[in-house]
């Protein structure tokens, strides 16, 4: 996951009582998606995370985040601001 640097620090860049969760979300995601700019199917390093942690319940958002990347992807009906509230449902 060289490729991806320490985008899981993007996080820690928040004050938890001024941002949502949202922000949060959408910032790491948006983090992410801007270090595997060179690489069209970055969800694919998702995916091999996740198959090697899928006994971990949080890996949900993991497997929530790949499924609707793929669908939309496919589909060409991408929204971000679904895949967050998805996100969020999941995470509270």
């Amino acid at each position: 996951m060289e490729i991806t640097g320490d985008w899981t620090d993007i996080p820690k860049q928040f004050n938890p009582s001024e941002a949502s969760l949202e922000e949060v979300l959408t910032a790491t995601l948006q983090g992410l998606a801007q270090m595997l700019k060179d690489c069209p199917n970055w969800i694919m390093v998702l995916v091999d995370s996740y198959q090697h942690t899928k006994h971990n319940k949080a890996m949900q958002i993991i497997a929530f985040n790949e499924g609707f990347t793929m669908s939309s992807n496919l589909f060409g009906s991408y929204d971000p601001q679904v895949l967050v509230q998805g996100l969020v449902k999941l995470v509270q």
